[in-house]
């Protein structure tokens, strides 16, 4: 079970929660949410990822008033206010309720542990930001100055899981107690390696996707399974077709 299990969200989850990326997706992982809370699971978001979440909000109004962007080089979340026929006011409205969705699921917002505490536990930040990079660099699209911001923010939560386990290998979610669940895949595929050198032939890794968490609970959850695999099937189909408003 997954009882007492920590998990700390990324911006595209929590973007997922709110209808960033659809209805079809606010009401998938709505459902996955929902499930872990009544299983047991507490969810979590860094400050940091918080202060990342609402600069992209306050960028995208900040845009909308300015009126001289590149819709080609927009944000996703200032192409969905835009889709949707935001106005300013509809945005400023769109962030007060963001505290809202966050008591809804029950996230509650926490500092990453202190830097200067349990060095030991420290990984190799450098090294993980060439890993992340190098794994970038096959977008032919990636913009290393533009997204060095959200790498290192990435990095820190990173680190911040490895400094809560205190080194501790997890062979289980329940031996995990401290999960950062990402929508990048990339990143998640990343982070296996930071324990590479523990000699264990499978660990839960301190960043996993969505897709992973969402498979291991409705293996534990079967009732939920029809339920869950619709709503993300109908979400993922709908992000492949892209029909029209009116279909």
């Amino acid at each position: 079970k997954i009882g007492n299990l920590n998990l700390f969200l990324d911006t595209g989850y929590i973007f997922a929660l709110l209808g960033v990326n659809g209805l079809e997706k606010e009401d998938a992982f709505g459902e996955l949410t929902r499930t872990m809370v009544d299983l047991g699971a507490n969810f979590f978001v860094f400050e940091h990822t918080y202060d990342e979440i609402m600069r992209n909000f306050n960028g995208a109004l900040f845009w909308m008033n300015q009126g001289n962007y590149d819709i080609q080089k927009a944000s996703r979340v200032l192409k969905y206010f835009l889709e949707n026929d935001f106005n300013a006011t509809d945005v400023e409205m769109f962030i007060i309720q963001v505290p809202n969705i966050f008591s809804k699921y029950k996230i509650q917002k926490v500092p990453k542990p202190t830097y200067s505490k349990d060095i030991q536990y420290q990984i190799d930040e450098q090294e993980l930001k060439k890993l992340i990079i190098e794994s970038y660099k096959i977008d032919p699209f990636f913009d290393e100055m533009l997204k060095d911001e959200t790498i290192n923010k990435d990095i820190e939560s990173i680190y911040s899981i490895c400094k809560l386990r205190k080194g501790r290998v997890a062979y289980t979610l329940k031996d995990a107690s401290y999960v950062f669940v990402t929508t990048n895949k990339s990143l998640a595929r990343i982070s296996t390696l930071v324990q590479s050198t523990d000699n264990a032939p499978f660990s839960i890794p301190p960043c996993i996707t969505d897709i992973l968490i969402g498979t291991l609970v409705w293996l534990q959850n079967p009732l939920k399974t029809s339920i869950l695999n619709e709503k993300k099937l109908i979400a993922d189909a709908y992000a492949a077709i892209q029909p029209d408003p009116s279909l």
